[in-house]
């Protein structure tokens, strides 16, 4: 009989999962791959991600409470994937990310939030059905993969309620069931609220501030920049935006740009005037042991003669004097 007219009994089920288990243990950790690199790539900040494999009685006892006509595609969840996030407009990025990577084909989306009634307070979970074709399992198909998405508070709640209620004792009073429920309005607003206080420190200047410090700091550390002061740094960057008049989102973008393009001339400061290089005066080659150096040495390549007109006659030409006497920037050193 061809597998896919078979009519799968709960014992066939199992008998032919023990046959295929270990394919389906090797999709599992092509899927963990593919799963993390795409989070990686679009840079979503997780709490948890986790995948197993059902267990060979749990595809017998599935099998006998469902009854499935093909259960390799209809129990969705042979394979499972848990991904838990910060926030819940992280959500729609982990979806995202999924969708636009090669390795897999992303077949179904279930919001259940969109679709529960307002009236009820129900939990409403994520669920992204995906495909990887590396691996067939009994039925010449795609091996599949159910990734559910929570953030913290749903993952909290759903794990607390599925192991004191809903796999808990039988019979829980009717109060003990509807505190459980009740809380998921506290999830929703937990959810509701730190997206919205995330979005207001986003959009705000301060926090502009703190990314192109963030990042300076972080780039720093590839040139073995890392024993340095972070008030120094905060300092310097908060007075060279004011002097210029400039956005700290434009110097992280021409800094980033700058750091990509010219690593050899930054490397070569660090080493050779640099903390641990030899002769090393603290006083006057301060900049080159800071992570400031990488938004001074962009600016200076940008257009010296307008830097140093912005900053002559401040506390900060000397450290640009400095830096462009070491790169040899004639447009700034003359008159």
């Amino acid at each position: 009989m061809d597998e896919a007219d078979r009519v799968w009994t709960p014992e066939s089920t199992h008998d032919k999962f023990v046959e295929f288990e270990a394919t389906y243990k090797r999709a599992l950790l092509r899927y963990e791959k593919i799963i993390c690199r795409s989070l990686e790539n679009s840079e979503i900040n997780t709490t948890l991600v986790k995948l197993r494999c059902k267990t060979q009685m749990g595809v017998y006892t599935k099998q006998l409470d469902k009854e499935y006509e093909d259960p390799w595609t209809q129990c969705a969840d042979l394979i499972g994937a848990r991904i838990v996030v910060p926030l819940a407009s992280d959500k729609a990025r982990v979806t995202a990310a999924l969708e636009k990577c090669n390795d897999i084909k992303v077949l179904q989306i279930e919001d259940k939030e969109l679709h529960r009634d307002p009236k009820h307070l129900k939990y409403g979970g994520l669920h992204i059905q995906i495909e990887c074709r590396d691996f067939l399992g009994p039925t010449d198909q795609p091996i599949q993969c159910e990734v559910q998405v929570r953030t913290v508070a749903e993952h909290t709640w759903a794990e607390t309620e599925h192991e004191f209620v809903y796999k808990g004792p039988k019979g829980l009073p009717h109060s003990v069931q509807r505190t459980f429920a009740r809380l998921l309005a506290l999830v929703e607003l937990v959810d509701d609220e730190l997206v919205r206080g995330v979005d207001d420190v986003k959009n705000s200047d301060m926090y502009a501030d703190h990314l192109l410090v963030q990042f300076v700091r972080s780039t720093a550390q590839q040139f073995n920049i890392r024993s340095s002061s972070e008030s120094m740094t905060i300092g310097f960057l908060h007075d060279l935006l004011e002097i210029l008049g400039m956005n700290a989102r434009a110097l992280l973008t021409l800094t980033d740009k700058y750091v990509e393009a010219d690593p050899d001339t930054i490397h070569r400061i660090v080493s050779t005037k640099g903390a641990t290089s030899q002769g090393f005066q603290v006083n006057s080659d301060y900049i080159a042991a800071q992570p400031e150096l990488l938004p001074a040495m962009a600016l200076l390549s940008e257009n010296p003669h307008d830097l140093r007109t912005q900053i002559e006659g401040t506390h900060l030409y000397e450290p640009f004097r400095q830096l462009a006497v070491w790169t040899n920037s004639r447009g700034f050193l003359s008159d």
